[in-house]
């Protein structure tokens, strides 16, 4: 992937490549590292040229047919404390009343 990386950045006439590399494993993850410059000060430019990159990447996964799962998570809560209600709280306070 590192070589289709800096292939792709080097067709961007204002970008720069300078390394890219395989950084190691996430918790759900390949995680690589790509740095590149940019050749024009303006922030706009930069947003220009990153899209660029990033949607030329996703086009060679694409023709690679890499597929990316996209991590779910599943919260389970043992137990809630109760929830008191206006209802709940003038039933309390008739019975304290009482």
């Amino acid at each position: 992937m590192p070589k289709t990386v800096e292939k792709i950045i080097n067709a961007q006439k204002l970008a720069r490549f300078d390394r890219s590399h395989f950084r190691g494993f996430g918790e759900t993850s390949l995680e690589f590292e790509t740095v590149f410059i940019v050749l024009d000060p303006s922030y706009n430019v930069y947003m220009d040229v990153q899209q660029a990159i990033n949607l030329e990447i996703m086009e060679a996964f694409a023709e690679m047919d890499v597929r990316f799962a996209f991590p779910s998570r599943t919260v389970y809560v043992a137990s809630l404390p109760p929830v008191k209600t206006s209802r709940h709280t003038a039933l309390e306070a008739a019975d304290a009343n009482a």
